[in-house]
């Protein structure tokens, strides 16, 4: 039989790590201003209410506080399938040409990649994390 204080701690230990979903699944979020809602830390955090209401409570309000119940201002959350994660391929310059891009893209997507002109551009970027504005730009201007 389940004991009273098992029960409790269960539910203490619970309550407490479900405080604040978004915190806790994305801490780099905190300080975000307004935004749109991220629907999947809102269901985490009305689980939490449905199930122990006082620390769903505290979940929203965590979150809320936070900034973290909110997507990032670029309107989508990291590592979506629009937007995988990026990964930092170097290729030393004078390696660079369209025969190494093709080998070293190839290799990481396990297929076969043939660069052919007028079907790529090329645009150098200061940072990999300007790529996806980078991306959505370039999907912007008309063809």
């Amino acid at each position: 039989m389940i004991s009273r204080r098992s029960v409790l701690v269960l539910t203490s230990s619970l309550g407490i790590h479900l405080s604040g979903c978004g915190l806790l699944l994305y801490p780099e979020r905190r300080g975000q201003p307004l935004g749109r809602l991220d629907w999947t830390v809102v269901a985490l955090d009305t689980i939490g209410l449905c199930f122990f209401f006082v620390p769903g409570l505290i979940a929203f309000a965590v979150d809320f506080a936070t900034g973290t119940i909110f997507l990032p201002e670029s309107g989508v959350a990291t590592n979506t399938p629009e937007h995988p994660a990026l990964i930092r391929r170097s290729i030393p310059t004078d390696r660079l040409s369209l025969q190494t891009i093709e080998q070293v893209v190839s290799a990481h997507t396990q297929q076969p990649i043939r660069l052919e002109d007028g079907q790529y551009e090329m645009h150098t970027l200061e940072d990999i994390t300007d790529f996806w504005s980078k991306h959505d730009q370039l999907m912007r201007e008309p063809i």
